[in-house]
């Protein structure tokens, strides 16, 4: 039985006055219920529309070598293609990944081809770690890691994360590359109107005293002229370890979300900037340190959505283990509105969420297997409507790990999830780990 699927209480913790609240769901088909799981030529969703939209109701497609691949972001563009990035041919130590480089993928809307569309390969390790599509031109902008030479762009000691994007004839045009000399690994980028264009992640710090530490950083850019000059940077330095793990942008301020692995102030929080670097207000969610908030995103309205996993009762009760968790805060003062947790026994990390234009919420994450003679963890969706009701609830599994790194959703019902697998989850394994992409759709 899915972990997560049996417990469909949605645990709501309403904290503004005159807020709508989301209303529990009961189960559907009582405890046993088991959501939609993805079978071979099982289809279960209506046709989509024909237009600007992904062409497949449910579908899948993988790619690897016998090295190791992985999608770790994902868009739907206006003609309904998915662009995916991440890296291929890299292999693994106790340190860390080795070799490999940034690729950008794009596949058809009904996933009937797949090309590369760009890549960043340095002289040593790259990866591209997120995507975003500009709101007001439709300028695709990635970023990602290198350490090693790059002809247009010198590098500063370690990993710098680098910011590209894509050009009209294809290719990633390189436009900037990290600040100083510690080791600074990107975890998202967002666009904004206007030309802004905000980089969150965390840093390698050596302390003076010995050892290192994670330390994190927001850089902001204006790209309004087609280049990328720095506007300002803020990173939080302490002895705790740190790290901004998501960035959203809107006209009225930049947001991003992560956690605190140590010290007083321990566990995930969601901080808010305005435009010129001030602070507007930082909201600690929780007060243990593995609690981390893994997504965040400025609603129409100006409240802040955010999603990530805890193993403390943050809706009404907690379940076990680390729990999906999604929430709504106040965008002016980041006071919470309402919270949700979903859970089993086991761990259940998130790792992105998505909304489309109706305010419907896709969530996605690895739940440990229902298999009680695996050890491996499984691929989980939900999807909730803008008022909290359940709309979807599936799951992925093979016999090796399936982590989806991140969704999109376009404005048909239709879901894109990439990630990577080591199981046959769509095509036989190739060796190590194998990029995957798989699309779903909400039943109308």
């Amino acid at each position: 039985m899915h972990r997560l699927a049996s417990l469909l209480a949605l645990a709501l913790a309403a904290c503004a006055a005159n807020t709508a609240e989301p209303q529990p769901q009961p189960e559907p088909d009582g405890p046993g219920h088991r959501p939609d799981v993805a079978e071979p030529g099982r289809d279960p969703r209506p046709e989509p529309p024909p237009g600007r939209c992904l062409a497949v109701p449910t579908a899948g497609t993988s790619f690897g070598t016998t090295a190791n691949e992985e999608l770790r972001d994902v868009v739907i563009t206006s003609s309904g293609s998915i662009l995916a990035v991440g890296y291929e041919r890299a292999s693994f130590s106790p340190h860390g990944m080795i070799g490999g480089r940034g690729i950008v993928l794009e596949l058809a809307p009904d996933l009937s081809a797949t090309s590369q569309v760009g890549v960043l390969d340095s002289t040593g390790t790259d990866s591209l770690e997120s995507i975003a599509i500009a709101p007001d031109t439709g300028a695709i902008h990635a970023v990602g890691r290198a350490n090693g030479e790059l002809p247009d762009l010198p590098g500063h000691g370690g990993f710098d994360w680098v910011i590209g994007e894509l050009t009209a004839t294809g290719g990633l045009e390189r436009r900037a590359r990290g600040l100083d000399g510690s080791s600074e690994y990107a975890h998202g980028v967002a666009v904004g109107d206007g030309g802004l264009l905000a980089v969150a992640g965390h840093a390698q710090t050596t302390r003076p005293e010995g050892g290192s530490s994670m330390d994190p950083f927001l850089a902001v850019y204006d790209i309004g002229d087609g280049s990328a000059s720095p506007l300002w940077f803020t990173s939080r330095r302490d002895v705790a370890n740190e790290i901004y793990r998501s960035v959203d942008v809107s006209a009225a301020q930049i947001v991003a979300g992560g956690d605190i692995l140590d010290g007083d102030e321990q566990g995930m929080f969601v901080t808010a900037w305005d435009r010129d670097a001030g602070r507007l207000w930082r909201r600690q969610l929780s007060g243990r340190g593995f609690d981390m908030v893994t997504a965040v995103d400025i609603l129409p309205g100006g409240d802040v959505l955010w999603a990530g996993s805890s193993a403390l009762p943050l809706g009404a009760s907690a379940h076990g283990g680390l729990d999906a968790v999604v929430g709504v805060l106040d965008g002016t003062t980041g006071e919470p509105r309402w919270t949700m947790q979903y859970g089993g026994a086991g761990d259940d990390h998130v790792t992105d969420l998505a909304v489309d234009d109706q305010g419907r919420i896709a969530i996605v994450g690895n739940t440990a297997t229902a298999d009680p003679t695996r050890s491996d963890v499984d691929a989980f969706l939900i999807v909730l409507d803008a008022a909290g009701n359940e709309l979807v609830n599936e799951l992925w599994t093979s016999d090796g790990d399936d982590r989806p790194a991140a969704v999109a959703m376009d404005t048909c019902g239709g879901i894109a999830l990439v990630g990577f697998t080591t199981g046959h989850l769509v095509d036989a394994p190739r060796g190590g780990r194998d990029g995957f992409v798989l699309v779903t759709r909400i039943a109308e």
